[in-house]
C-alpha cells in the first residue's frame, strides 16, 4: 500500500480494514515502516546498508512461511522502507483521496 499526496491515514484504515478481511482467508501479517522500526530498530535506522537491508528483507520472506498475506505500508515520503515495500510487494496498491489529482508525486 502506497499513500499518495500524504494521505496517511487513508492508508493506515485500508491497510486495518484490508488485513481484517483477508483474515477470513488466513493468516495475515501487516508491516508499516513504525512496526519495522519498533521490532528491529537498529536495523531499521540502516537500511540503506545492504547488510541490514538483507537482513530485514531475509526476516521478511521468512514470514511467508507462518503468513498466507503480508500487507506491506509504505511510508507517505520515498524511505528505504517504502523502496523496499514496492521491491517485495507482488500487487501494489496506490492510496489517494479521490478529489486529488490522479498524478503520482514527483
Amino acid at each position: 500500500l502506497i499513500p499518495l499526496h500524504g494521505q496517511a491515514k487513508l492508508c493506515n484504515a485500508t491497510a486495518t480494514e484490508l488485513k481484517k478481511a483477508l483474515e477470513n482467508f488466513g493468516p495475515t501479517l501487516h508491516l508499516s515502516g513504525g512496526k519495522v522500526g519498533m521490532a528491529f530498530p537498529l536495523v531499521a535506522e540502516r537500511l540503506s546498508n545492504r547488510f541490514y537491508r538483507s537482513k530485514l528483507t531475509a526476516w521478511m520472506a521468512a514470514q511467508e512461511e507462518d503468513y498466507t498475506y503480508i500487507i506491506l505500508q509504505a511510508d507517505p515520503e520515498l524511505t528505504e522502507w517504502s523502496k523496499i515495500c514496492v521491491a517485495q510487494a507482488d500487487c501494489v496498491f496506490l492510496l489517494s483521496d479521490a478529489t486529488q489529482s490522479p498524478k503520482v508525486s514527483d
